[in-house]
C-alpha cells in the first residue's frame, strides 16, 4: 500500500461504540492520536427512517456527556422514562419498576440510534487528535505482539500499537485476528416499528411475555412507541404478511388495549435474534468491544448499555496504562476481558434464561412464574436491586 499512517490506537467501526472508544481515548489522553476506519459512508441528517431505538441506562448516557453529545441528544432525539410495567400473558404475575425505587428522575432514556450516531461522527471529525475515514474497504491485518498492528485498507494502511475492533457482529477484524465465536439461535424473529398510541403511554416501557415471545414497548415523544416484538418464526411470518391495520389490531390485542388504538409511524421491519459471543476478547494487538465480542438477546434492551461498559472499561485501563507509563498490554487486555466477559456472559445467560422460562406455558410453570414475579414485586430489596441494574448504575 502506498500510504501507511501510523497512530496510538486503531479503530474500526464508526457506529455508538466504536465512535465512543475513539472519543473516549482522546479525551483522556490528550496526547492519544486516533485513527477511526469505517466501511459505510459518513451519516447524513437525511438518513433518518430509523426505527431502531436503544434504552440507555446512566453508565451509557454518561459516556455521552462526556464525549460532549449528550446535550444535544437530549433536545430531539431522547426521551426520559420513569417507569417499567411487566406482565405476563399466561399468569396473573406482575411487576412494577419506577426510578422513585432508586430516587432517580428517571429509570434511563430512550435514544434515536441513527441521530446519537450522526452526532458522534460530527464529534469525531472535530475533534483534532482524531483521523476518521469513511467508505473504506478492509484488506488484510497483520497482528504480532513484537510490532505494531497494522489493518490495510483501500485508502492505505493504518498501524498502532492496538486496534480497537468495533465492527459488529459479523466483524471483518475478529475473523482476520482468527478469533472464533459460538453464535445460538434463539429461533425467534424480532420485529421493530414505531407507532402512535391513542392512549397516553405515561413515560413507561412496556413488556408483556407471550406464548411466541416478548413484546417490549418504549416510550418515545409525542406519545410515540417503539416496539420489539421477539416472535418464535412461524408467528413472525404470519404477522409479517399482514396488512398495516390487520398487525395494529393484532399488536393492540397482545398489549391487552394499554395503550389504546395503535398506528404505525414507519414501516415494520424484521431480523432473526441470535446471540454471539466470542471466544476470548483479545489476539495479540487485536481487541473487541460491544458486538464484535457479544450480542444478545434483546428483551431487556440491555445489548448497547453492556457495548458502553466495555468502551468506558477499555479506555478507562489504557489511561491507567498510560499514567503509570506501563506497556504490558497484554496484562491490560487480560484485565479487560477478566471484567467485561464476566458481566456480558452473566447478562446473556440471564436474558437466555427468562426468554425460555416464558416460552414454557404448561399451567403448572406459569402459575409458580406467576407467584415468582408476584414475590419478588412484594420484595422492595430484590426490586431496588432490579431497577439499579436496569438503571446501569453498576460501574463494571
Amino acid at each position: 500500500m502506498s500510504k501507511q499512517n501510523n497512530y496510538d490506537l486503531v479503530v474500526v467501526g464508526a457506529g455508538l461504540i466504536g465512535a465512543s472508544v475513539a472519543l473516549l481515548a482522546a479525551y483522556k489522553m490528550p496526547k492519544c492520536r486516533v485513527a477511526l476506519i469505517e466501511r459505510s459512508p459518513r451519516l447524513s441528517l437525511q438518513q433518518h427512517n430509523n426505527q431502531r431505538v436503544v434504552a440507555l441506562g446512566q453508565l451509557a448516557t454518561g459516556v455521552l456527556d462526556t464525549v460532549g453529545v449528550f446535550k444535544d441528544l437530549q433536545q430531539n432525539a431522547c426521551f426520559p422514562y420513569q417507569r417499567m410495567f411487566i406482565w405476563d400473558q399466561h399468569s396473573r404475575g406482575e411487576l412494577e419498576f419506577s426510578s422513585n425505587d432508586v430516587d432517580l428522575p428517571q429509570l434511563g432514556h430512550m435514544i434515536d440510534s441513527v441521530h446519537c450516531n450522526y452526532l458522534l461522527q460530527r464529534a469525531l471529525e472535530a475533534h483534532p487528535q482524531i483521523d476518521v475515514v469513511f467508505d473504506t474497504r478492509i484488506g488484510e491485518l497483520e497482528n504480532s505482539e513484537n510490532t505494531l498492528a497494522t489493518v490495510s485498507t483501500n485508502k492505505g494502511c493504518y498501524s498502532a500499537p492496538l486496534i480497537v475492533a468495533a465492527d459488529g457482529g459479523q466483524s471483518s477484524i475478529r475473523r482476520l485476528a482468527k478469533i472464533s465465536t459460538n453464535q445460538h439461535s434463539y429461533e425467534q424473529i424480532g420485529i421493530v416499528a414505531k407507532i402512535a398510541c391513542s392512549l397516553p403511554h405515561q413515560n413507561t416501557a412496556w413488556q408483556r411475555f407471550l406464548k411466541d415471545g416478548p413484546l417490549g414497548v418504549l416510550p418515545l415523544a409525542n406519545n410515540q412507541c417503539s416496539i420489539v416484538w421477539s416472535c418464535k418464526q412461524p408467528y413472525a411470518q404470519r404477522l409479517n404478511v399482514m396488512s398495516d391495520k390487520e398487525f395494529c389490531l393484532e399488536l393492540a390485542e397482545a398489549l391487552e388495549h394499554r395503550l389504546g388504538e395503535v398506528s404505525l409511524v414507519n414501516p415494520r421491519q424484521s431480523f432473526p435474534l441470535n446471540s454471539n459471543n466470542s471466544a476470548r476478547y483479545f489476539n495479540q494487538r487485536i481487541v473487541l468491544v460491544g458486538d464484535a465480542a457479544h450480542s444478545i438477546h434483546p428483551l431487556a434492551g440491555q445489548g448497547a448499555n453492556l457495548g458502553f461498559k466495555d468502551a468506558q472499561c477499555l479506555v478507562e485501563l489504557l489511561s491507567q496504562a498510560n499514567e503509570a507509563q506501563d506497556d504490558n498490554l497484554t496484562k491490560l487486555l487480560a484485565r479487560y476481558e477478566y471484567v467485561r466477559r464476566s458481566d456480558n456472559q452473566v447478562t446473556d445467560r440471564a436474558m437466555t434464561l427468562l426468554n425460555s422460562a416464558f416460552l414454557q406455558n404448561n399451567p403448572v410453570w406459569s402459575a409458580l412464574r406467576g407467584l415468582g414475579m408476584s414475590w419478588v414485586s412484594g420484595s422492595k430489596a430484590l426490586k431496588t436491586l432490579l431497577t439499579q441494574q436496569a438503571v446501569g448504575s453498576d460501574p463494571r
